[in-house]
C-alpha cells in the first residue's frame, strides 16, 4: 500500500549521515519550483490559480496521478471534475518564434495507482477542461 503524502511546511530538514547537512524542504522548493515559466511548474501553478479562483481548498497535497486535477463542489450533490491545461507562447528555453498553442482533448486512460498500469478504456475523465494561456 502506498502511503498518503503529508503536507509539508517547508521547514522540515533533511537528515544525512554526513555531519553538516544544513538544508530544508524550502531550499528544495526554491530550486525545483522557482522557474514559473517551466512547462511542468506552469501547469501546477495554473491548477493552483484555478483552485483559488473557484474557492477550492488548496490545503491538501496535489495528486499527480489523478485522472483530473480539481474537484469543485457546486452544490451538495453536484461535484464537478476539472482538468486544467496550461500553455505559453514563451518558453524557458531559447526560441526562434513563439510556441504554437495546441491542447489535445482525445480520450485517455486513467492511471491506476494500485496496479501501476492503466485503468479501463479511454475516456474523458473530467467534466470540464479549462485552459490557461500566458
Amino acid at each position: 500500500m502506498t502511503p498518503a503524502p503529508a503536507r509539508k511546511t517547508g521547514g522540515e530538514t533533511f537528515r544525512s549521515a554526513a555531519a553538516g547537512a544544513n538544508f530544508d524542504v524550502r531550499d528544495f522548493w526554491r530550486r525545483a519550483a522557482s522557474d514559473l515559466v517551466s512547462n511542468a511548474t506552469r501547469g501546477v501553478l495554473a491548477e493552483y490559480i484555478v483552485a483559488r479562483a473557484l474557492g477550492i481548498a488548496t490545503d491538501g497535497v496535489r495528486d499527480e496521478w489523478a485522472a483530473w486535477d480539481l474537484e469543485w463542489d457546486l452544490e451538495p450533490a453536484h461535484r464537478v471534475r476539472i482538468e486544467v491545461k496550461s500553455a505559453a507562447y514563451v518558453q524557458s528555453w531559447e526560441q526562434s518564434r513563439p510556441s504554437r498553442i495546441v491542447f489535445g482533448i482525445r480520450k485517455t486512460q486513467a492511471v491506476s495507482v494500485q496496479s501501476g498500469g492503466y485503468d479501463g478504456k479511454p475516456d474523458r475523465h473530467a467534466d470540464v477542461t479549462t485552459c490557461s494561456l500566458s
